[in-house]
């Protein structure tokens, strides 16, 4: 199983979080420095990482159907019928929607 991009932003910036509070108190106090930088570089990644969550992701308003962990295919936020109703997709030809 791989980690997907919300698992991989949250590590990252829990990652950097700790580094640059915990480090400063184990080094001595000329390299106290290194702490706050590791979470400025962080921080910095944790922003870019951000940006390509949001291209990894689908809002969960644009999804029409979802498959449950059970294998059931229910209906998502993005259409009319209830939200976890059970629903049926068939495939359709091109521009017949």
């Amino acid at each position: 199983m791989t980690a997907g991009p919300v698992a991989v932003l949250g590590s990252v910036a829990a990652g950097a979080l700790v580094i640059s509070n915990g480090l400063p108190a184990l080094t001595p106090d000329e390299f106290d420095w290194i702490g706050p930088a590791v979470g400025l570089v962080g921080l910095a990644i944790t922003a870019g990482v951000t940006f390509w969550t949001r291209s990894q992701v689908t809002p969960v308003a644009q999804v029409a159907a979802q498959v449950l962990p059970s294998g059931q295919v229910v209906a998502g936020d993005g259409t009319d019928i209830p939200t976890g109703a059970p629903v049926e997709v068939t495939p359709t030809t091109a521009g017949d929607y």
